[in-house]
């Protein structure tokens, strides 16, 4: 007598065909070499963007410095800076700006001239080089105006306010 299950003598054996734990270790690679690739998207994007804040922080530092200091003391030194295991260097502008004024005023008579002061932070390779621009205007005193002389005179060692 033949038991269901048991075809002409033959055992029935439990456990997984060699072609379903073929199929089941593709599978996994697909899925292994998925995640690989998102580890690595996600590590490249947190470099770039740990580079642009790098830039950004730089940028700001020298235009604070640009602001900050006595005529146009600070210049690029064409030297790379290194922040966060990168190199950055920098270029200063500052352009007088020319401003449209009405028909009878005299643009002389104003005691300050406008002047527009950008920094470009530059960084990675020639070939495909980043920047990052970052731009303000600030009021500058003429040389020989009255407010000038008033600032030169506050500024001294030797003055007092009253």
């Amino acid at each position: 007598m033949i038991r269901p299950g048991n075809v002409q003598g033959f055992r029935q054996q439990s456990g997984f065909t060699l072609l379903e734990v073929l199929v089941a270790m593709t599978l996994i690679g697909i899925g292994f070499s998925t995640a690989f690739v998102a580890i690595s998207g996600s590590r490249r994007l947190s470099e770039k963007t740990l580079a642009h804040e790098s830039a950004r922080i730089l940028a700001r530092a020298k235009l604070d410095e640009v602001l900050h200091s006595k005529g146009n003391s600070l210049t690029d030194d064409g030297v790379l800076d290194h922040y966060a295991g990168q190199a950055f260097g920098f270029q200063i502008k500052v352009r007088p700006v020319e401003m449209p004024f009405p028909d009878g005023l005299n643009k002389n008579a104003l005691p300050f001239v406008l002047e527009d002061v950008s920094i470009d932070v530059y960084w990675g390779p020639t070939d495909s080089q980043q920047s990052y621009r970052l731009s303000t205007m600030r009021l500058v005193p003429k040389s020989g105006s009255t407010v000038a002389q008033g600032r030169q005179a506050l500024s001294s060692p030797g003055s007092r306010t009253p």
